[in-house]
């Protein structure tokens, strides 16, 4: 699960802050600045992609469960969000890549999935047929 050496990150703000940059995007800023192989990626060992809100197609209620942390740094305060794990499994289950496969092993080695949970999770995000059966005979495998 911790094999990654990429964090996705979506400001809150990103439209605010593109409305205020007209000739920038918040998730391509990011990415220049502390994307694959930045300056920061160097000195860190990972790096942070930007993304916006399409990227992943989570509950609709997964902000009540996500988890948040304020943290205080060189006299600015960021807020991280954490979707929780069954929200984050449920975002996987969309694309369902190798990696995403792997992730979900992981995620249930570690701890037993609930997959009827899961399964109405991802019922929730409305997927497209094709998602739902991938999905579908994936979680089968988990049982």
């Amino acid at each position: 699960m911790r094999t990654s050496v990429e964090i996705d990150a979506y400001p809150v703000n990103a439209r605010e802050w593109e409305a205020a940059n007209p000739d920038a995007e918040a998730s391509e800023e990011i990415s220049v600045l502390f994307g694959y192989l930045s300056d920061f990626h160097t000195a860190h060992g990972f790096y942070i992609d930007g993304v916006d809100e399409t990227t992943a197609c989570l509950p609709p209620d997964w902000r009540e469960r996500a988890v948040s942390r304020t943290v205080h740094s060189h006299g600015r305060m960021v807020t991280a969000v954490a979707p929780a794990t069954n929200d984050l499994i449920v975002s996987k289950l969309h694309p369902l890549r190798e990696k995403d496969r792997s992730f979900i092993l992981a995620c249930h080695q570690a701890r037993p999935l609930d997959i009827d949970l899961i399964r109405r999770l991802f019922v929730e995000t409305a997927p497209n047929d094709q998602a739902q059966a991938a999905a579908t005979a994936f979680l089968d495998t988990l049982k």
